[in-house]
């Protein structure tokens, strides 16, 4: 009766005991698919890292361009405000001088009376031959006048060809400047993507250097766990009963290995598929160095000739012939640069293209990499399942033991076949573990191979000297340009030598005075552009300071996000480890179930030992139980707080969008004004330029009636030559001054010319300010794609959580 009962307890109890087991698949299950879309969360999460650090490092960029705006934006300053200085200076010198030339224009003027009336009287009083005298010097004076309008023809075909010297000039100084800011645009370009790649290497290397840390310290443990397995084997009793269960298992196992091996066999393919378009972009990074070295060459034979060009300058006469050879030289030079630059372009974007082809193979390094991980792990799960198995066996042998004892009515016969099946299956796992091994140490294999980075070093070394070979030929470049503005300088001279004989010719000048004020009033209206462009100018600079400010709180504050966030994650892969220490507890109860409910019979006969432990086993399970579900909820809060961390962020990314907006719209009102302000200042330029052209016609006109007035007054009578001689003086005198008004006017013109420089130079910072708004755009657009990026991430999260409140509502 005792027995009866115990043995219904039992049962009640297995039965117990197989819905709790049910009930605990389900769970673990459950649990696994949660676990499924944590492992999920944390790779998007360390995705999003990663794309925050790269922004990161785009905004320090960006932060250092603004530091170097600013020191640009200050010099200039520096420089307005001298110009402004001299300019003061230079107002109040023409002020006084204007004063002093008016004086002298009323004594000229009184003495221009004088002569005139003088001039009358002669020549009532004058006789015939007289008459006759004054008739020749009319002579005279018609030929000179026909002299000196040839003389004009000569020197208006010279300024015809000098201005349109000047353009051709000017037109290659703008060109040579655009090149110049293109290529450095581009230089800086591929120095910050030289400088991501590097730190991708650096990462990289890292990353691999771990991994095979990692993997010699598995494969430690795992030959000691093989060598403590084959221990137990050998001490395994021979006499062990065979399941139809365990056969299935070994099977698939067997089944298991042959799709690993056969996965195994195809990445190795695709390794060597890698290997050999390595080598291929190796060879076509040879071509590429062959092809840059031809370049070189031929800079260097371009270099030849613009010396020995500028060595016939120097030694060879300035004339209108040697000017037509030199502009045909400098424009096959400029084609043949032009050409190289083309070439220079071209090899730039082949290496881009060899960048993106090296990072996108990186890509596929690490995704194998990654595969050779998840099988890693998978056959280490698979030799833990193994030991588990052994052990299993052993403490069902310790049972059995007596059980087997009583099989008295088993025949020999039966015993012996058991024994060789039994032999038969242990051979078959020994093999098993021999093919596992052998897997294990390919893998190593190729681990070792994988973090052998020659192949890329080798690139990166390549891509250095293609870098350098770059440089290189910039040098040439800025050389040539050197050699270009040199010649400029030359002609320049050139022209200045011509203006200046020009000005010997028109020795005798008067000065009509109504020029003068008026070009002060001009200088005072430049000076007042000036100090209006300064006043704007620091209030841009003032504006990027704060934008600098701004700038740099919210990168502080994203690094002491980040922080917190490495710190969660570290935190969640803590728990994660637990929870799966956690997880192979309940395994081992279901296994240690399924094996009771088989060996009913054993059970019976050893009850009276083992009737107690099953509800030891149920109170286990349920702490277990317990202790899961609080650390689920623990992660789900955690999740939860994260996500909120994460769109706090987004709002706080939206915001900085909205101020970026702010800034292009007040850059874009500013680039507007200047050049408004640049068109006005050309504008006046010319007009400045058509009163000068006049002042000299009047000039001009003045000249040939002073020598009229000379040349009658040498042909007046002898006894008022003395008086003559005087008023002569007294025109030599004013000639003096006429021609230090031209030496003024002079200055004048090379004041408009340096403000042409100076309006060039605000040109080209407008054109860098454009640049940046362009640069602005283009980061702007960029953080938008990350935006609607993180709300498709955000709405797949919600997708997901849908599936895990379901299983919250099951349990």
């Amino acid at each position: 009766s005792e027995t009866s009962s115990q043995l219904e307890h039992a049962k009640v109890t297995q039965t117990e005991l197989m819905r709790e087991s049910f009930r605990q698949k389900q769970e673990a299950t459950e649990s696994l698919k949660c676990q499924e879309e944590l492992r999920e969360r944390l790779h998007e999460e360390s995705r999003a890292r990663e794309q925050l650090a790269v922004e990161l490092s785009k905004a320090e960029g960006v932060i250092d361009g603004y530091a170097d705006e600013k020191t640009l934006f200050e010099r200039q300053i520096q420089e307005k405000t001298e110009i402004i200085d001299r300019l003061e200076q230079e107002l109040l010198c023409a002020g006084s001088r204007l004063q002093e030339l008016e004086a002298e224009q009323q004594q000229i003027q009184e003495e221009r009376e004088l002569l005139s009336r003088q001039k009358e009287a002669m020549k009532a009083e004058a006789g015939p031959v007289e008459q006759q005298l004054l008739q020749e010097t009319e002579k005279l004076m018609k030929e000179k006048l026909e002299v000196q309008c040839q003389a004009e023809k000569v020197r208006d075909d010279l300024q015809k060809q000098v201005k349109a010297l000047e353009i051709d000039v000017e037109e290659q100084v703008s060109r040579f400047i655009e090149l110049e800011q293109e290529k450095n645009a581009e230089l800086m370009d591929l120095r910050q993507q030289n400088q991501a790649l590097e730190k991708q290497l650096e990462k990289m290397r890292k990353f691999l250097d771990e991994q095979a840390i990692d993997r010699e310290h598995e494969r430690d443990v795992f030959q000691q766990e093989i060598q403590k397995l084959e221990q137990q084997l050998k001490v395994v009793p021979r006499f062990q009963p065979i399941n139809e269960h365990q056969t299935r298992e070994v099977e698939q196992l067997t089944n298991h290995l042959k799709e690993k091996t056969d996965k195994c066999s195809e990445l190795l393919l695709s390794k060597e598929q890698l290997q050999r378009d390595v080598q291929e972009r190796n060879e076509e990074i040879e071509k590429l160095e062959f092809r840059v070295r031809e370049l070189e060459q031929a800079l260097l034979v371009s270099a030849d000739t613009f010396q020995k060009v500028e060595d016939q300058k120097q030694f060879g006469s300035i004339d209108a012939k040697a000017e037509l050879s030199l502009e045909v030289q400098l424009q096959a030079e400029r084609d043949a640069i032009d050409r190289k630059e083309k070439e220079i372009t071209n090899l730039e974007e082949q290496l881009e293209q060899f960048r993106e082809e090296l990072e996108n193979k990186n890509e596929e390094v690490q995704q194998l990499h990654m595969q050779l991980e998840i099988q890693k792990k998978e056959s280490t799960t698979r030799l833990q399942e193994l030991e588990q198995e052994n052990k299993l066996f052993k403490d069902e042998m310790k049972k059995l033991g007596f059980a087997i004892k009583e099989f008295d009515a088993v025949s020999t016969q039966d015993q012996h076949v058991l024994f060789g099946k039994f032999a038969q299956i242990m051979q078959e796992k020994e093999v098993e573990i021999n093919r596992l091994n052998e897997q294990i140490t390919k893998l190593q294999h190729q681990l070792k191979i994988a973090t052998d980075n020659k192949v890329i070093e080798e690139k990166n070394e390549l891509i250095r000297n293609l870098e350098t070979q770059i440089e290189c030929l910039m040098s040439d470049q800025e050389r040539g340009k050197k050699n270009k503005e040199e010649e400029i300088e030359q002609l320049n001279e050139v022209i200045e030598k011509l203006q200046q004989e020009l000005a010997h010719i028109e020795q005798k000048t008067s000065v009509d005075a109504s020029s003068l004020p008026e070009e002060a009033d001009s200088l005072k209206h430049q000076l007042d552009m000036v100090i209006a462009e300064k006043l704007a100018l620091e209030q841009r600079v003032e504006t990027t300071n704060k934008e600098m400010a701004f700038t740099k709180n919210v990168l502080k504050e994203t690094n002491f996000k980040m922080n917190q966030l490495t710190q969660e994650l570290c935190s969640l892969k803590r728990e994660r480890e637990i929870w799966k220490k956690i997880q192979t507890v309940p395994e081992k109860i279901l296994t240690m179930a399924i094996d009771l409910s088989k060996h009913k019979p054993e059970l019976e006969v050893v009850l009276p030992d083992d009737a107690l432990k099953p509800l030891v086993n149920q109170n286990y399970v349920k702490s277990f139980e317990e202790n899961s579900k609080v650390s689920i909820s623990s992660l789900e809060t955690k999740v939860l707080q994260l996500e909120s961390i994460i769109s706090a962020k987004d709002l706080e990314l939206t915001q900085c969008y909205k101020q970026i907006k702010d800034v292009q719209e007040k850059g874009q009102s500013e680039t507007e004004m200047l050049k408004k302000k640049i068109v006005t200042l050309q504008n006046l330029l010319e007009e400045k330029v058509a009163a000068a052209l006049v002042s000299q016609v009047q000039l001009e006109a003045v000249k040939e009636y002073a020598k009229y007035c000379q040349d009658k007054q040498a042909i007046s009578l002898e006894p008022e030559r003395a008086h003559i001689q005087n008023l002569n003086q007294l025109t030599e005198n004013e000639m003096e001054s006429n021609v230090s008004l031209t030496l003024r006017i002079s200055e004048l013109e090379s004041q408009v010319v340096e403000m042409q420089a100076s309006l060039i130079l605000e040109k080209e910072q407008v054109e860098i300010a454009e640049n940046n708004a362009l640069e602005k755009e283009k980061k702007l657009l960029e953080l938008q794609k990350l935006l609607e990026d993180n709300e498709k991430k955000q709405g797949g999260k919600e997708r997901r959580r849908s599936p895990q409140g379901d299983f919250e509502v099951l349990r």
